[in-house]
């Protein structure tokens, strides 16, 4: 049986600055500090703050170096601004949703794996529309409070105990229902054939 997409997984976003952007979204839209991966972790290409809030996660992603070096962030964000890089989908069985994407579509699918003494996790990206990519993640009961591989415990909660963030009610924002994409004109029907 082929597999499922179970659930989105999380929305990546590429922007100028990843914890004030992280920072605001706790403070606007009562979302709660989650994980972070950066220098501290290991990361010296990029900072990466996820916010939660239910099973609604986004990740915050910055280049913590000189853009030539880092030149796949600069340009995504020289050419859109803030904007969506990735959405990522948990998946049950990667290995046949792979098989049945490169059968279908042709499509270059780049694979690899992450681990950590609380498991390993496996990976599947591809070409979505313009430069934005879909991550299919197979997670093989890896703790879903930890988030991924490579990611260690938020450093925003300390920033914002003490601040207006720790007096908001709860937005209870529970999934993502829904997500939407702009194309520029005659680009939509290769999309859909997609």
């Amino acid at each position: 049986m082929l597999s499922k997409c179970v659930s989105i997984s999380h929305v990546t976003l590429y922007v100028s600055n990843a914890r004030q952007t992280a920072l605001n979204f706790c403070l606007q839209y009562g979302f709660s500090p989650f994980r972070y991966r950066g220098l501290e972790s290991g990361d010296r290409l990029r900072s990466s703050h996820a916010v939660i809030n239910n099973d609604v996660v986004f990740v915050f992603v910055s280049p913590l170096i000189h853009c030539e070096d880092n030149h796949n962030i600069c340009t995504h964000i020289t050419r859109h601004g803030d904007a969506v890089k990735d959405i990522a989908f948990n998946v049950n069985s990667m290995d046949d949703l792979v098989q049945h994407i490169k059968l279908n579509s042709g499509q270059e699918v780049k694979q690899w794996s992450e681990s950590d003494p609380k498991g390993n996790v496996k990976f599947s990206r591809l070409s979505a529309f313009g430069d934005t990519t879909h991550t299919l993640i197979e997670r093989n009961g890896y703790p879903k409070e930890l988030f991924l591989p490579g990611w260690q415990s938020s450093t925003l909660e300390s920033a914002l105990k003490n601040s207006l963030w720790s007096k908001l009610e709860p937005t209870n924002i529970r999934f993502i229902d829904h997500l939407a994409i702009n194309q520029p004109v005659g680009q939509i029907q290769p999309l859909i054939k997609w």
